[in-house]
């Protein structure tokens, strides 16, 4: 995979992403606004269809943002298996070990998901195209 197509699925994981936070967060906001206009009176809430109509948007804003995580992932594979064609494994070490220490730390503090995306954004700006290398070509024997 060429660096221009890791780099046109990453940035279109990264505005799926986006476009998946903002669906839940505006389905946030509208629920907080219809439950505390509910309570004002200090009456109790009971969920009503307008409250599951939010929890299936919020929750449908998540599955569209975990769709970009996917893609950013597939892209992140991609530029590991670019470096991997490079003549010197520098850029491949660099993205691959700390790419697994990001992914593996995100759930536990949170910011591995940022390592991670760091190690992508810094191969997609200054890292080379293994692609655009030439393999060398191996001389066979005739017979």
């Amino acid at each position: 995979m060429e660096k221009h197509t890791i780099t046109k699925i990453w940035l279109v994981g990264l505005f799926i992403i986006l476009t998946g936070g903002v669906v839940s967060a505006i389905c946030v906001g509208l629920w907080l606004a219809h439950v505390f206009n509910i309570t004002a009176g200090h009456r109790s809430y009971i969920p009503d269809n307008f409250f599951w109509m939010m929890m299936t948007l919020i929750q449908l804003g998540g599955i569209i943002a975990a769709g970009g995580f996917i893609a950013q992932l597939v892209a992140w594979i991609g530029a590991v298996l670019n470096s991997h064609r490079l003549a010197y494994k520098s850029w491949f070490k660099v993205i691959i070990w700390v790419g697994i220490v990001g992914i593996v730390t995100s759930p536990l503090f949170g910011l591995g998901g940022l390592i991670w995306w760091g190690v992508t954004v810094a191969y997609l700006i200054g890292g080379p195209d293994g692609m655009a290398v030439k393999q060398p070509r191996t001389a066979t024997l005739a017979a």
